[in-house]
């Protein structure tokens, strides 16, 4: 099985090697492939503005991994579309191009489609302990 380190680099062909792959809904891929929509305008209604994070993504719940779409980012968290419905909680350890990894705790996922869950999600602080250079 595929894991997650900094030796493998998200690509396009690993997004698709995934068996459990998100679908997204037509009205909601053609909002995610419209150029204007990638302009980072705050939503003046919002407490904290997102901005639109239109990628490829793999989330890794427990032990299997899922191939997603990144939807937005805020200060707080991250929106993605997940092929499974993730229950509120759940940690979650978001992949993203350019070798990210966010460590995620889930507020809420709704049903968009066939294999479309619309999730959100809060950025959690790592539990590991940094390495020390000094003996």
């Amino acid at each position: 099985m595929l894991d997650i380190s900094h030796e493998t680099k998200l690509s396009e062909e690993v997004w698709q090697s995934l068996l459990s792959r998100t679908v997204l809904p037509r009205p909601i891929e053609e909002t995610l492939r419209d150029p204007s929509i990638k302009q980072t305008r705050p939503d003046s209604k919002r407490f904290l503005a997102r901005r639109p994070l239109h990628k490829i993504a793999i989330a890794k719940i427990g032990d299997e991994l899922h191939a997603c779409f990144a939807k937005d980012l805020s200060r707080m968290g991250v929106g993605f579309y997940s092929p499974i419905n993730i229950l509120p909680k759940t940690l979650v350890t978001l992949w993203l191009p350019g070798n990210k990894t966010l460590q995620l705790a889930i507020t809420r996922c709704r049903r968009r489609g066939e294999s479309c869950f619309e999730c959100g999600s809060t950025f959690q602080l790592s539990t590991e302990m940094p390495k020390s250079d000094t003996t």
